[in-house]
């Protein structure tokens, strides 16, 4: 007789578990005569079964395990970059005190456009040392060209030939390399030998278009050759320069997606990879990986830090949706319905993308009439199926 009323007492429970479940899930009329029957699955977890009208209530489907195309998201870090060709350093290729100064910081110019003006002494002076030894070459030319001829019939002694031949070509090559060392200087060599103008200034031009980046010169200002007078940036072209820890390389080539973000904004600018570097650094452990932007330009100036995002390439996975699966503290579990009655089962999710999810350990879901929609509140009724015993 207890047996019998304990049995009741179990029933009645159930009845009113499946009353208030219906309750919460929308404000309709409560289903009479819902019961809720609890056993134990030989695997000591818990199995129950609902009627028609909970199912429908829960709004349960079913179906079988499905596959997902899925990739890995890597994050980084890294910095808006531009081309070495694209970054141009100039520094004076002589000495001189400054007479111009043209362009700030900022200013856009265009390849050929004149940044400073120098003059000094020491431009005069190798302008004078050209110009005399280039007026010496006629006559050590013939000089040795004459001697050259004598030694033939013995008219001259082969000592003064080779001091001929030697004062010759010293002065060639003394021309030659002052020649260059003007043209370097931006002397106008051509307009020096034809009519003897020497400058008294020279020019220094920008190599390249693009924006002033730093500029450190004034007027009068004693320059050399190891000084750093402008940084001009040609910005037609920027890329990324991520910073990806040496554990996710084999993950990750070319032709990939990337998604960079500035800190502090939402603004997303899509790229791809385009090359990935063969050289982990010591110390931080990561490597640099090379990006394009897919539009220019860009919004970023050079030096932009980035947040970005790797996709990986995508394969087929067993996966679940998401409202199939019941979250479980770090775990998740799965239901089946089988001959009638609902079974939970444990299982390992991994990836996720588009409300799908992976699962790593399948085995235990093949062939199983699984639900994929209602996992939530299945769990609650399994948790009460569970202490009813």
């Amino acid at each position: 007789m207890f047996k019998s009323y304990k049995s009741k007492l179990t029933l009645l429970l159930f009845a009113c578990l499946g009353l208030v479940f219906t309750a919460c899930k929308e404000e309709s009329k409560p289903v009479e005569n819902v019961t809720v029957e609890a056993d134990h699955a030989h695997n000591g977890e818990t199995e129950f079964s609902l009627s028609p009208e909970q199912e429908e209530m829960a709004g349960i489907t079913t179906g079988e395990l499905g596959f997902a195309a899925m990739g890995s998201v890597i994050e980084c870090t890294g910095r808006v970059e531009v081309p070495p060709s694209s970054l141009a350093s100039v520094y004076s290729p002589t000495h001189g005190f400054v007479r111009e100064v043209h362009y700030l910081p900022g200013s856009y110019v265009k390849k050929g456009a004149l940044l400073v003006r120098l003059a000094h002494p020491d431009l005069i002076k190798s302008q004078r040392e050209f110009l005399e030894i280039n007026s010496q070459m006629n006559s050590l030319e013939k000089d040795y060209l004459r001697k050259k001829d004598l030694i033939n019939s013995q008219a001259t002694s082969q000592k003064a030939l080779d001091e001929s031949e030697a004062a010759y070509h010293l002065a060639k090559a003394k021309l030659k390399g002052l020649k260059s060392e003007l043209r370097l200087m931006g002397i106008n060599t051509n307009a020096l030998e034809e009519n003897g103008d020497i400058q008294e200034s020279v020019g220094i031009y920008s190599p390249v278009s693009g924006y002033v980046g730093s500029q450190s010169v004034n007027l009068g200002k004693l320059v050399s050759p190891s000084d750093l007078l402008y940084e001009i940036v040609d910005d037609s072209h920027m890329h990324m320069e991520l910073n990806v820890f040496a554990s996710d390389l084999p993950f990750i080539k070319e032709e990939q997606k990337i998604v960079a973000i500035v800190p502090g904004t939402e603004e997303k600018v899509p790229g791809t990879i385009h090359l990935v570097g063969k050289m982990i650094d010591p110390e931080t452990k990561t490597t640099m990986v090379h990006g394009h932007f897919d539009k220019e330009p860009i919004p970023f100036t050079p030096g932009t830090f980035l947040n970005a995002k790797i996709y990986t390439d995508k394969d087929s996975v067993p996966a679940l949706p998401s409202s199939a699966l019941l979250k479980q503290g770090d775990s998740h579990a799965a239901f089946y319905k089988e001959n009638g009655k609902y079974h939970k089962v444990m299982v390992q999710t991994g990836r996720s993308i588009d409300n799908m999810v992976e699962i790593k350990n399948p085995e235990k879901l093949l062939n199983k009439t699984l639900v994929l929609n209602g996992a939530y509140y299945l769990g609650g009724i399994n948790e009460e199926a569970g202490h009813s015993h």
